[in-house]
């Protein structure tokens, strides 16, 4: 299985008056985000559809994406932060073909390391790819990681 795992956009800084989950893009995380959906668009993407946490910038984000590859989306509220393997593995099979999936630190690098054994930086707007073999401790292999500045700066020249 090819596994695409995106952490979502730049987003506002916490604060104690507004819950986790309401935290948004920076405006500056949108036009990232939105110049990185056309370089993944350019990617010719074999995902089914984009799925997302239900925090709003992680919906925020899979919206941006979809739009441009012109995929479905979907949430579910296990992708929150914090989520394991084992619930990751539980909402990958509703779907017949792997999509997309946008979601938080520090899920994605403790997945990332569990079925690759690869500590790896992953700022917002990262997109990590995975070849599942088996879903287990290293029964995957990091196949990419792409950076976002990298998908950024392509995404600018494509217009």
């Amino acid at each position: 299985m090819q596994l695409y795992l995106m952490r979502h956009g730049n987003a506002e800084p916490g604060t104690r008056h507004r819950p986790d989950a309401e935290r948004a893009l920076t405006p500056e995380g949108h036009v990232q985000v939105e110049q990185q959906a056309r370089a993944l668009a350019q990617l010719r993407p074999t995902w089914g559809s984009v799925v997302s946490s239900t925090y709003v910038r992680a919906r925020q984000t899979r919206d941006v994406v979809a739009r441009a590859v012109g995929l479905k989306t979907h949430q579910d509220a296990v992708l929150r932060p914090g989520c394991s393997l084992d619930d990751l593995e539980e909402v990958l099979q509703g779907f017949e073909t792997p999509p997309l999936v946008v979601f938080h630190q520090p899920s994605i690098g403790q997945i990332t390391f569990e079925l690759t054994g690869g500590r790896v930086a992953i700022p917002p707007g990262t997109v990590i790819h995975i070849d599942v073999i088996q879903w287990r401790k290293n029964g995957g292999m990091l196949t990419a990681i792409y950076p976002p500045e990298s998908l950024a700066v392509l995404g600018r020249a494509i217009r």
